[in-house]
């Protein structure tokens, strides 16, 4: 129901505008004649004063000298200025033939000012094109200038797109109409229309129209409705939300990022239930899925990292390439970064003190995790190139075996604890866990950090592609596959990224989720 409101919204958004587009520019606004009032003032001054008359110029000398019945004659403030400008604002040409009268005249378009006669009329300031027209057809601009209603007949000028020119009149009170009070008069009646279009008043605007604004509000409204609705409704689009239940397990370098993710598409889709909290190495996860003991097969993942080819039954789908990096207990200090032989050498015995690196003069304590980890497998095919030595002690603090000393840790934060609690030790880690651990240091390799950019342009090499298994294939509707596609194309993508894993779909080789071929 939320995603049909959702596109109903859309659609509303998308048909209003284009529904008021045609509306306004293609079927009544295809012929459109537009006349605009720009001045319609009284003249305010009695001319009596000698520097009045001479700021009023050829007003003056519009006044009868003499009323036609012999008493005082019309001053100035009868008197008024009117300026009109006729245009073409449609989109195609008005010609001659468009014209139409309401009385059946053959004539254009007629302006009738009430109680005000015309003293002279004057047609100015024509568009390019109009000129000519308008020199051929000044003639042929009627007015009556003995009625009691000034009367402005216009002939029936061709107008083509955007053309314009303007009409001047300087009308008088007629002499049985009160006088002039207030600063404004009324506008003109206008008689006259166009074939298959109209004939409006417009404006010169300095802000949005009502209708207009009326319709970028409703628009505005559609916007936040759905802005609105997306933030209480998050639902992802129904054949990416399955329900039911699934569990994940696997390897801890990826647990955080399984959560995030988890978290996030139990939120959009409430129907699904997802357990995050059986995350323990990446082989214990294999052997889990692989023993057969689940009723249902598509209620469970495992998550390694690298790919494992000891469990024929498992399918495996590269989701990310995960990168991983060294650390060092804080009293390691002095330098930054090692290269991979320098890795590849402490894991050897080769260097027993700190001291030998330019470091503190503290012992070398060598912190791995156990065969069945995915990380461990990293480390192993990234950095030794070969296997990692057996331990020889339990805690890396005591052991009677020759230096250094050697142990392991279950799962990555056991790994990153035991590393911040001995002295001179080193471990790996995935990357994002390890920075936000402020107990330990993170170190460079070979001069690059363990970052998704450096990855990506193929400068940092310590990493392994992560796989989720499942036991066969999935059902497509299945909560599992749902999950899978969300990591994938969704949202959990994002969380991917989030923490510095770069999602298959992004690298060089993404069929083997390389950021390198």
């Amino acid at each position: 129901m939320d995603g049909l409101l959702t596109y109903v919204f859309a659609v509303f958004g998308v048909v209003v505008p284009v529904v008021a587009f045609l509306w306004e520019f293609v079927l009544s606004g295809r012929k459109r004649l537009g006349y605009r009032v720009q001045v319609n003032d009284p003249v305010r001054t009695s001319g009596d004063s000698a520097e009045e008359a001479a700021q009023l110029g050829v007003l003056q000398q519009l006044l009868p000298k003499k009323a036609e019945d012999g008493s005082k004659p019309a001053k100035l403030g009868d008197m008024s200025i009117v300026l009109l400008k006729i245009e073409n604002n449609g989109w195609t040409e008005v010609g001659h033939e468009d014209y139409r009268h309401s009385e059946g005249a053959n004539s254009g378009i007629t302006f009738r000012f009430p109680g005000r006669t015309i003293v002279g009329v004057a047609l100015t300031a024509p568009s390019r094109s109009m000129k000519s027209v308008l020199r051929d057809h000044t003639s042929g601009v009627k007015t009556d200038l003995d009625g009691s209603d000034g009367l402005i007949v216009l002939p029936k000028f061709a107008l083509g797109r955007e053309d314009s020119y303007k009409i001047m009149a300087v009308l008088r009170r007629h002499p049985d109409m009160p006088k002039y009070s207030g600063d404004e008069l009324p506008l003109p009646e206008v008689d006259g229309g166009i074939r298959r279009g109209k004939v409006i008043r417009t404006e010169s605007r300095t802000r949005m129209s009502t209708p207009y604004a009326a319709l970028v509000t409703l628009l505005v409204a559609v916007v936040i409705v759905q802005f609105v609705t997306g933030l209480v409704k998050p639902h992802s689009d129904p054949m990416d939300c399955e329900a039911g239940h699934l569990s994940l397990t696997g390897s801890t370098a990826i647990e955080k990022v399984m959560q995030d993710s988890a978290a996030g598409y139990q939120r959009r889709c409430p129907g699904a239930h997802i357990d995050a909290t059986g995350f323990k190495s990446s082989n214990d996860g294999l052997q889990t899925l692989d023993s057969g003991k689940q009723a249902d097969p598509a209620t469970q993942l495992a998550f390694t990292d690298g790919l494992n080819t000891d469990h024929p039954a498992l399918v495996a789908r590269p989701i990310a390439f995960v990168l991983f990096t060294p650390v060092v207990n804080a009293a390691v200090t002095g330098f930054d970064s090692l290269t991979r032989q320098q890795i590849a050498d402490l894991y050897a015995g080769r260097y027993l003190n700190w001291k030998d690196l330019g470091g503190p003069d503290l012992a070398v304590r060598l912190i791995g995790r156990h065969r069945s980890s995915g990380s461990r497998s990293a480390f192993e095919h990234e950095i030794l190139e070969g296997d990692e030595p057996a331990d020889n002690s339990a805690d890396c603090h005591t052991g009677a075996a020759p230096e250094p000393l050697r142990c392991e840790a279950d799962t990555t934060a056991d790994l990153l604890t035991l590393v911040a609690r001995t002295p001179g030790a080193i471990g790996y880690s995935e990357v994002a866990t390890a920075t936000a651990d402020s107990r330990i240091r993170v170190l460079e390799v070979d001069g690059h950090r363990a970052t998704r950019d450096e990855a990506l342009a193929g400068t940092y090499h310590f990493g392994a592609s992560e796989y989720a298994y499942s036991v066969g294939a999935l059902p497509p509707d299945s909560l599992a596959a749902g999950f899978l596609r969300y990591l994938g194309f969704g949202e959990g993508k994002d969380i991917l990224s989030r923490y510095g894993d770069a999602p298959c779909a992004e690298l060089a080789d993404p069929v083997d989720c390389r950021p390198y071929r």
